[in-house]
């Protein structure tokens, strides 16, 4: 995957609106479990499909970083460890 670079003298990708900013997201994944087969929204989120399931996420404003933050998949992979011990 290529890296896009969306600064400009002109507004966030060229579009010349100053108030626009970067917004950083990242998203881990985990391996597919059959026994998951639902989504759970709450305080963080959990989303399974057959490719994996998706814990999420996060945003940061007005960051331009294209690097994973290790304390932010830290707490990406702890929301949905929180779900599952509330359902034991």
């Amino acid at each position: 995957m290529g890296r896009y670079n969306a600064n400009s003298d002109r507004g966030v990708g060229g579009v010349g609106d100053k108030k626009l900013g970067p917004l950083r997201g990242q998203l881990e994944a985990l391996l597919p479990q059959a026994e998951i087969d639902y989504c759970y929204l709450g305080g963080g989120y959990m989303v399974p499909s057959r490719d994996g399931i998706i814990p999420g996420g996060s945003y940061d404003r007005d960051d331009w970083s294209l690097e994973p933050k290790p304390e932010q998949t830290t707490q990406i992979f702890e929301a949905p460890a929180e779900i599952m011990k509330g359902l034991k």
